[in-house]
C-alpha cells in the first residue's frame, strides 16, 4: 500500500486531498497545525500529526512520528490578507 504524507492537511486543499487519497486506497499521514482540526482528522481515522513546522519543534521528532512514506504532497502555507512580511518568508 502506498503511504503519502500531506502537509497542510487541516487546510482546505490538504483536507480535500487526504480524502481523495483515502478513496483511492492510499494510507495517508495528515500533518497540520490546527489542534481542533487534527483531532477531527484523528476521529475520522487518519494518522495525524499536529505540529507547526515554523514553531521550533525538532524536525527529527516529527520525522520519527511520521515514519516511512512513499510520497510527500506539500499543501501547507501561511495565507492571510494581513500580517508581518517576515512571517511569510
Amino acid at each position: 500500500m502506498v503511504r503519502v504524507l500531506v502537509t497542510g492537511a487541516t487546510g482546505y486543499l490538504g483536507g480535500v486531498l487526504i480524502n481523495r487519497l483515502r478513496e483511492r486506497g492510499m494510507d495517508t499521514v495528515a500533518l497540520g497545525r490546527n489542534p481542533q482540526s487534527c483531532a477531527h482528522l484523528e476521529e475520522c481515522g487518519f494518522t495525524t500529526i499536529c505540529a507547526d513546522l515554523s514553531g521550533g519543534m525538532e524536525l527529527q521528532l516529527i520525522r520519527q512520528r511520521i515514519g516511512a512514506v512513499d510520497a510527500v504532497v506539500h499543501c501547507a502555507a501561511l495565507s492571510a490578507p494581513w500580517g508581518r512580511l517576515a512571517a511569510f518568508s
